[in-house]
């Protein structure tokens, strides 16, 4: 039997309902370096930072995540001055390039020289910082339809190691309904959509603990050519022993679960969705 990951998934509030989503895990190399990575994060008990992030329109209103942007953007600005001056204000009309526009001013705050004493005198600051961050990404999924989201599990602290060279190439942009990928948790913009949406490439060199349950549908990407010219633009190239573009996908559900029966399951809580626990089954062989 293959190792096992079980999620429990219930309220946020006092309400003791939920239900669990089994995945059975991967063997390659890089999942089993991932697999102990998470074991050793359970056996800690690593908080789970927000109880997981659930990212879609059935989650979050418009109307909530701009008045989220709103605020931050205003702790910020008290002490970093009008930095967001450049950018549209958040609004419920928000486009893509105004979401970037925001998220590379976010991006660019800890490069600021003045960022360590700001940061000294206000200790809140990297966490109002990412409370923008976190609410730019969650107005970027409203757009798809309420079945299609996806789950962040991140976790306080992180583990994070480097992505052994010769397994670059296990990483695939491939996606489908019920995968379980390794978080990117890199700052910067993943090159795959970097070239779809605009931006400056940053490639995946580390592997975390954190992770990424997907239920966006079937995803394919075929513009090799026109994406590795795109590429070489940045004086990047895709090759053996080069770090490489995608996921790197460490499981995917579980035989007898369903999309539907998770949809169902959301359907019944009674407030937003957190992770409630996780537990690490180990195969036999």
């Amino acid at each position: 039997m293959s190792s096992r990951l079980i999620v429990e998934v219930g309220s946020r509030g006092s309400n003791s309902t939920s239900f669990e989503i089994s995945y059975d895990l991967l063997d390659t190399p890089l999942a089993k370096l991932w697999r102990l990575m998470l074991s050793d994060a359970l056996a800690e008990k690593r908080e789970i930072a927000n109880g997981g992030v659930f990212f879609g329109s059935r989650f979050y209103r418009r109307e909530d995540l701009v008045s989220a942007m709103t605020d931050t953007i205003r702790r910020l600005e008290e002490s970093f001055g009008p930095v967001f001056s450049s950018a549209a204000p958040p609004s419920t009309a928000m486009t893509h390039d105004d979401l970037n526009s925001l998220h590379s001013i976010f991006e660019s705050l800890e490069k600021r020289t003045e960022y360590r004493s700001i940061v000294s005198k206000d200790p809140s600051i990297p966490q109002v910082a990412q409370r923008l961050n976190l609410a730019i990404h969650l107005f970027e999924n409203l757009e798809a339809p309420s079945y299609s989201f996806h789950v962040d599990v991140d976790f306080l602290p992180t583990l994070r190691v480097p992505i052994p060279p010769e397994h670059f190439s296990d990483m695939t942009p491939d996606r489908d309904d019920g995968d379980l990928f390794v978080s990117y948790g890199t700052t910067g913009v993943p090159p795959l959509w970097a070239y779809i949406n605009g931006g400056s490439p940053t490639f995946q060199t580390e592997l975390s603990s954190d992770f990424q349950m997907h239920f966006h549908g079937p995803w394919r990407f075929t513009e090799w050519e026109a994406f590795d010219k795109w590429l070489g633009g940045f004086g990047m190239k895709r090759g053996p022993g080069l770090p490489s573009v995608g996921g790197i996908k460490v499981g995917h559900l579980a035989s007898g679960i369903s999309k539907r029966q998770i949809l169902e399951g959301l359907a019944i809580l009674t407030s937003l969705p957190k992770v409630r626990s996780l537990r690490l089954i180990e195969g036999t062989s």
